[in-house]
């Protein structure tokens, strides 16, 4: 053999070497060593010259790595075709992955490849983002047989691929009374929604997350609720959704007065301590902060607060507060507060400082307020007309106007009032009597003789046609019928001093505010029975 012909076979195996004629041998250098390849006579390597000595080497192949794989997914190499040896040779993989030779079943172990085979190796994609798995292959063990590694990365998890979010419930800024809360909301994905989680607690769904919802725990003050989103090819958003509220983590201190807004479903009660307005959801019993302190501001704080009265939008609540000469206008949407001051009179001379109970007469646009009776000397109870607009008052009623008849007295007497918008009619409770007062004129007419000695709050009972009288002194409610004035005992109440009362229509229950106790108590106006619900 020839050096010439040594040289272009060496080249063609990428082999540096050189040749030389010593003693008859051709005496081959590469890389620093020297193997005796035959005599150039001749002979002695076969008809393949290739599969003598250091040239039983296999060709350089490899694998084109793969990146922006999906996760935990089976990726498989290209095909590299394995050749450039005459015999068979051991292949080894290590690393994360498994070998096929001519298309075969996959495997880790060790075994055998042949010349002019194909070969692929796979691998299973890591389950996080922005990981690389590789596996190397190994063919043969000589020096110069080479070995080629197939790496496969995933791709980077964005964000902005996760499902989106909405929080339905509690809203932002929400003010709550919990230990925990229920977080509502929907989500959506093209490729479906794997997940919700709601400050680390998975959420609970019967559409695949259409809907969800989660309850989580609350630590007293503020609040945030932060949902995180995957889809099912794991795209995942830790902060989807956010919102903040305020957690108060009290019960009512000192509940002065309560009303039922119907059309909410929830109670609005007064509190004289914590000089607020809340809200209780008659459904989750959950409380918000509606008015008070720093809610939505500090402008015309409540001081002395004593009742409240709503619209039958439940859009506006007037209070009566001794600290001010007028009444306490509330916006319930968002809690604002602003006084009604008579912009007609400068200086009206009717101050609502011991104003005692108040009725909204929507009719005419006027609050109808119940004042004085704490004056033993004379006989100062009189009703006074406020304009809602404007805020100019009148005395409507009192021991002489419009006349003498029947007079007002709630010096040691009944202390409540009501408007029934039906009869057009005001209703006010004193000794013995439910008087009719005409909101227009003033004029007082007996429409009833309840024998209830002192009635401290009433409240009206339009389902069952009826005002309910609460008793100051027996603490039993009584029943008066509004078209025939005829009334009923209705049921005792035992067990605490009932301080104001108001009908729930949704429930068929009469809510009782107890004397010196944040708690609201329900009587069931079927049954009887008593119950301490709020």
């Amino acid at each position: 053999m020839q050096a010439s012909e040594l040289f272009g076979m060496a080249k063609t195996n990428h082999k540096l070497f050189f040749a030389c004629r010593l003693a008859g041998l051709i005496v081959v250098v590469c890389l620093g060593i020297v193997a005796i390849v035959g005599s150039t006579g001749g002979g002695g390597g076969g008809d393949n010259p290739r599969c003598t000595g250091i040239f039983d080497v296999v060709d350089s192949f490899s694998f084109t790595p793969v990146t922006n794989a999906p996760l935990n997914t089976p990726i498989t190499s290209n095909q590299a075709i394995i050749e450039g040896f005459c015999s068979h040779k051991e292949i080894t993989i290590s690393g994360d992955g498994e070998y096929s030779i001519n298309g075969g079943a996959f495997t880790r172990q060790p075994g055998l490849i042949g010349p002019n085979s194909t070969l692929r190796v796979r691998i299973l994609s890591a389950p996080t983002f922005n990981t690389r798995r590789s596996a190397t292959v190994a063919i043969g063990d000589h020096i110069f047989d080479p070995v080629a590694t197939f790496s496969v990365t995933t791709r980077s998890g964005s964000p902005a691929d996760a499902p989106t979010v909405q929080i339905i419930s509690p809203v932002d800024q929400q003010v709550v009374n919990a230990q925990t809360i229920v977080v509502a909301g929907q989500a959506s994905d093209p490729d479906g929604v794997a997940s919700i989680e709601v400050n680390g607690v998975a959420a609970t769904s019967t559409n695949d997350f259409a809907t969800w919802w989660a309850e989580i725990p609350l630590v007293t003050g503020f609040n945030t609720i932060t949902v995180a989103s995957e889809d099912t090819l794991l795209n995942r958003n830790p902060t989807a959704a956010q919102v903040n509220i305020q957690n108060l983590a009290i019960v009512l201190a000192e509940p002065v007065d309560l009303v039922v807004d119907e059309g909410n479903a929830r109670i609005l009660a007064l509190d004289s301590q914590l000089r607020a307005v809340f809200e209780i959801d008659m459904l989750t019993e959950e409380y918000s902060l509606v008015s008070g302190e720093g809610t939505p501001d500090n402008q015309i704080p409540f001081v002395d607060p004593q009742r409240i009265a709503i619209n039958a939008a439940a859009t506006q609540a007037w209070v009566i507060d001794h600290a001010y000469e007028d009444l306490i206008v509330v916006d319930l949407s968002i809690g604002s507060r602003s006084l009604l001051v008579d912009t007609v009179a400068p200086d009206p001379g009717e101050s609502l400082e011991e104003a005692r109970d108040i009725a909204i007469d929507e009719m005419s646009n006027n609050a109808l307020m119940l004042v004085g009776g704490l004056n033993s000397a004379v006989n100062d109870t009189r009703i006074i007309s406020v304009n809602l607009t404007d805020g100019s008052r009148f005395i409507l009623s009192d021991a002489t106007t419009p006349d003498e008849d029947h007079p007002l007295d709630l010096l040691f007497n009944g202390m409540s009032e009501v408007f029934d918008s039906v009869g057009f009619r005001l209703l006010v409770m004193q000794s013995d009597e439910l008087l009719s007062v005409d909101p227009l004129t003033g004029n007082r007419t007996v429409f009833s003789e309840t024998g209830v000695e002192t009635a401290i709050d009433s409240t009206l009972d339009w389902p069952n046609n009826r005002v309910i009288v609460l008793n100051r002194f027996s603490s039993d409610l009584y029943g008066a019928d509004l078209n025939t004035g005829n009334v009923e005992f209705l049921w005792p109440l035992f067990g605490f001093t009932p301080l104001r009362i108001a009908f729930d229509p949704l429930n068929n229950r009469t809510l009782i505010l107890a004397r010196l106790s944040s708690d609201i108590y329900a009587i069931d106006m079927v049954t009887g029975q008593i119950s301490i619900e709020y």
